[in-house]
């Protein structure tokens, strides 16, 4: 495994990921301004929604790290690892959730493992089908979208969520995890079926040495 750990900075993604988690239990008043497109009127999202970004863009930063075509034919390849660390990344998360909420009774905690979970999930999912560099911007696009299309307020001032706008729905809120539960099912078995170019030219040389 030290082929692999020496071309990647997981232990900095765990690192950010568990600030992330603080930081949004502590500064669970802060927001950020977007505007909402039936209205035009700024809805605040808070930093639970917007922090576990730079998380899944540091995740899908490590899995685009090495030499793809000679990891490709390594008896154990990086999906795998990967799997595995980023794994880590979340049950870290969820260690310092369950610290921050015994510190700061706050649900913002949940709501960041939740969208951590679920921006790594998008990644992955896009970067299998369009590469890295358009997966981190529809990472991106995902809150913000959410926000934009997704969240109306009331004439009393209440917030109200679209069912599919999960990263805006509190830590407790169960749909939302299920919602992310499956997209990181799917994930998880793109990631552990996927084939690399270099492992698609290491099968033809064998057929050709047989």
């Amino acid at each position: 495994m030290r082929w692999y750990l020496a071309a990647r900075r997981w232990w900095l993604t765990v690192v950010v990921a568990v600030l992330v988690v603080v930081t949004a239990g502590v500064l669970a008043s802060a927001t950020v301004g977007v505007p909402r497109a039936l209205s035009g009127v700024d809805f605040p999202l808070p930093l639970s929604v917007l922090a576990p970004c730079l998380v899944a863009w540091l995740a899908q930063w490590n899995m685009t790290r090495g030499e793809p075509d000679q990891e490709a034919i390594a008896v154990r390849t990086p999906p795998a690892y990967d799997l595995a660390l980023l794994g880590v990344v979340v049950f870290s998360q969820i260690v310092a959730a369950v610290i921050t909420m015994a510190w700061v009774p706050s649900a913002e905690s949940l709501m960041v493992v939740r969208n951590t979970m679920g921006y790594i999930a998008v990644g992955v999912l896009v970067a299998r089908v369009v590469g890295p560099v358009l997966a981190n911007l529809a990472v991106m696009l995902v809150p913000l979208g959410c926000a934009a299309f997704g969240a109306t307020v009331t004439a009393a001032g209440d917030r109200e969520y679209a069912w599919w706008a999960w990263p805006l729905h509190d830590g407790s809120g169960w749909t939302a995890w299920v919602f992310v539960a499956g997209l990181g099912v799917v994930a998880s078995a793109s990631m552990l079926t996927r084939r690399r170019p270099g492992q698609l030219r290491a099968s033809r040389i064998r057929l050709l040495i047989e």
